[in-house]
């Protein structure tokens, strides 16, 4: 395929808008010409990730801290290559830190398919049966899910049933002053676009200082811009111990970030041989410089905004839509059950029906019975217009 801006071609020359962002790491958009010629800069000077530091490595780590949320920063920044490996990198680092051997996850969670990262998903038991967990001492807590509207921003207990659940937890199955850290994602994306209720993070916050646990933030796929701040935790007011960041981070190159608190960062374990990739850095400083720039933040506000309004439109006409949830330019459709059974068959439908009619979008979710759009960060209102009329033609038809 040939991509540019939001659009790919493939090899018969069909033209297809993609809302996946070629797997959230496209905020950009595809092709952006600032990212080629980062990639042209660093190919005449070095191709290997060694000798390190080198002045462009130093660049990113200080390009992070000035976009970072509150105290993190002045913190310091680790590098890898991959989400996975940000989490497993973090998973090392808070245990030699704490010295605590337990983690706390959440059910419906998804933070990578390695053996470490895989210990803390469950947003799908197929991804587990064939590695049983690598890493022991993993409690799991409910997510919370409240099934308000986004557009009241309002919730209905407050988070309170699963904090109740979790304090229940650590009164019952393992002892806080043994648990290293709580991992968490601001969304909950693969396990269906899930937005937790507004005063929930505050509350897990201060349930993390009241036992002195680190705070785990999976922004790999909810970073850089994609939910209208720069990192999705800022909609709740809530700073994280830990950060860890990836898919968008070099517009589509290999590269993963851990960035936290520099004393829990001074045991940082090291990221590996190609975790240092000169042009994989000049790249994710150059996204930053675009995401910031260009304003993306806020195309990804106002547009992901206007999207959702028109889904909910869509809502009016087709009654198999139950409801339209996300932030910004991170959106779930979900579909209602059906004879008491979950939707996925209809959107599995829906989505090869849009994508017959030139529009990439993908299901998701435990029951996989949710539409997930995540275009890049570039997306208009027209776009949306015509998204919204393959989607409303793709049900139709469904």
């Amino acid at each position: 395929m040939k991509a540019r801006g939001s659009y790919l071609t493939d090899i018969e020359r069909r033209v297809f808008i993609d809302a996946t962002s070629g797997g959230y790491t496209a905020n950009v958009g595809h092709s952006h010409p600032r990212i080629a010629a980062a990639i042209r800069s660093q190919i005449s000077k070095m191709w290997g990730p060694h000798p390190r530091p080198q002045e462009v490595h130093l660049a990113l780590a200080e390009r992070l801290k000035q976009i970072a949320p509150g105290r993190l920063s002045a913190g310091l920044v680790g590098f890898c290559n991959s989400g996975s490996a940000s989490i497993e990198f973090s998973m090392q680092t808070v245990r030699a830190y704490s010295g605590r051997p337990f983690f706390i996850a959440f059910t419906g969670a998804f933070h990578g398919t390695s053996a470490a990262a895989l210990s803390l998903t469950t947003v799908s038991s197929r991804m587990r049966k064939n590695l049983p967990p690598h890493v022991s001492n993993v409690v799991f807590a409910p997510y919370p899910k409240s099934l308000a509207s986004v557009s009241t921003h309002n919730s209905d207990d407050g988070g309170l049933d699963s904090l109740d659940q979790l304090r229940m937890i650590l009164s019952t199955t393992v002892d806080p002053r043994q648990v290293a850290a709580i991992y968490t994602e601001p969304i909950q994306v693969h396990g269906g676009v899930i937005v937790p209720p507004d005063e929930y993070f505050k509350k897990l916050a201060r349930l993390c200082h009241e036992y002195e646990i680190l705070l785990v933030d999976d922004e790999a796929i909810t970073g850089f811009g994609r939910t209208g701040k720069m990192f999705a935790s800022e909609h709740w007011g809530v700073t994280p111990d830990v950060m860890c960041l990836a898919k968008p981070l070099a517009a589509g190159l290999p590269l993963g970030a851990v960035l936290g608190r520099k004393h829990i960062m001074r045991c940082y374990p090291g990221g590996g041989t190609f975790s240092g990739s000169a042009i994989a850095f000049a790249c994710a400083i150059t996204n930053i410089d675009i995401i910031c720039q260009e304003h993306l933040v806020v195309n990804a506000d106002r547009v992901g905004t206007y999207f959702m309004n028109r889904l909910r439109e869509l809502s009016g006409k087709h009654e198999r839509i139950e409801e339209v949830r996300g932030r910004g330019l991170l959106i779930g459709v979900q579909f209602r059950r059906h004879h008491g059974k979950p939707a996925a068959k209809l959107a599995r439908k829906v989505a090869r029906g849009c994508f017959r009619r030139g529009l990439l979008l993908s299901t998701t979710g435990i029951n996989e019975d949710v539409l997930r759009i995540t275009p890049p960060l570039t997306f208009t209102t027209a776009l949306v217009d015509r998204s919204i009329d393959v989607i409303d033609d793709s049900m139709r038809h469904s």
